[in-house]
């Protein structure tokens, strides 16, 4: 079969595997009970991978799928990083012990977006409940526009030695159409700084799909990520969801398309009609798949030693950082976002601890 031909059958939409089991599957058959019940049986001699989901951003990104919100004033940041104190407190006390931990990785949303007293706070209350490893794997998820010089320092006493930077496109009708304004010189001195900082692995996140996007520009993206010399690449697939977010309704729409084709609301067989790369929001350009990471062949990750090319095979993990898929993690959060993995089960937060949570922070 030839390249041509496995284009032609497989070049179709299907369901985005970013975690697996996937969400229809959850079932409200598992409760706390027995969340609690397995963290009370975990091996004391297994190192534990904790996640920390931080719900907020300092902008809106037009075409942005996750769990987060813009808050301008500081009072819900504070008030969620007090739930999220009683959150690790709280794992600590089922644990009954200051169980190991090889990894730590703050996630949102942008992390950032808190209060620098509070991320520090929280990375202390962690290694006081936590015995986190000397060289434990601390990685947090960064927006280069809001790096600012204090914002460094205060990253450098977390100890953050891994670090994901959000690019998504440096083409700026892409970004103007996606609401992200974003210099390559921003990047490039967000990426330089935390190379002075001491991060030793280095992850740019970059999307496809993205409205206005060309095969041109896409190739320059990509050469102008490589001039970073990151450690890792995440090439997401952009997924065009108005129905379930809002916000990204207000991408205008390519000139091409209709109102009718506009793509603004679900589509019965999920598929666009219109598949021209940078026309339509939902259009896809060639990739190894929807959400696909490579690690560079002498990274940090481990080595494809019988590969020749710049990346080598996709390795699968949390958020593009981890450096091999985690078996067992656990995710810190008063919102639904942060899961956690245990005996082959993903376990997620009701819906409605978001909307206490929210109602409690206004």
């Amino acid at each position: 079969m030839t390249h041509a031909d496995l284009i032609a059958r497989y070049d179709g939409r299907v369901p985005r595997y970013t975690s697996y089991p996937t969400a229809p599957h959850f079932s409200a058959e598992i409760g706390a009970a027995h969340y609690q019940r397995w963290l009370a049986a975990l091996p004391e001699a297994s190192p534990l991978s904790l996640y920390l989901h931080v719900p907020f951003c300092d902008r809106l990104c037009l075409y942005c799928g996750c769990h987060t919100s813009v808050a301008r004033h500081e009072r819900p940041k504070r008030i969620y990083a007090e739930a999220l104190a009683r959150e690790i407190g709280l794992l600590a006390d089922i644990l009954g012990r200051r169980a190991r931990v090889s990894q730590i990785h703050w996630g949102g949303g942008t992390p950032t977006a808190l209060p620098d007293d509070c991320l520090t706070s929280l990375m202390a209350l962690l290694r006081t409940r936590f015995d986190v490893a000397a060289d434990a794997e601390i990685a947090i998820e960064i927006d280069p526009v809001a790096l600012s010089p204090d914002k460094l320092a205060t990253l450098g006493r977390m100890g953050i030695n891994r670090a994901s930077l959000g690019v998504q496109d440096f083409d700026e009708a892409v970004q103007a159409a996606i609401g992200r304004p974003q210099s390559f010189a921003q990047t490039q001195d967000a990426a330089q700084g935390l190379r002075a900082l001491g991060v030793t692995s280095l992850n740019l996140d970059l999307i496809y799909g993205l409205p206005l996007q060309t095969e041109a520009s896409v190739a320059r993206t990509a050469r102008l990520a490589l001039a970073l010399s990151p450690d890792r690449v995440a090439v997401f697939g952009y997924a065009h969801v108005p129905w379930m977010k809002k916000h990204q309704a207000l991408i205008p729409r390519p000139p091409c398309l209709t109102r009718s084709r506009a793509c603004t609301r679900k589509p019965r067989s999920g598929t666009c009609s219109n598949r021209r790369v940078g026309c339509c929001p939902s259009a896809s350009i060639i990739t190894p798949g929807p959400r696909t990471r490579w690690p560079r062949p002498c990274g940090p990750a481990r080595c494809n030693a019988a590969s020749r090319d710049i990346w080598s095979m996709p390795r699968r993990s949390c958020s593009g950082l981890a450096p091999a898929p985690l078996v067992r993690y656990l995710g810190l959060c008063a919102d639904p976002a942060a899961h956690s993995r245990l005996r082959g089960s993903r376990l997620q937060r009701p819906p409605a601890d978001r909307t206490r949570l929210r109602s409690a922070a206004r």
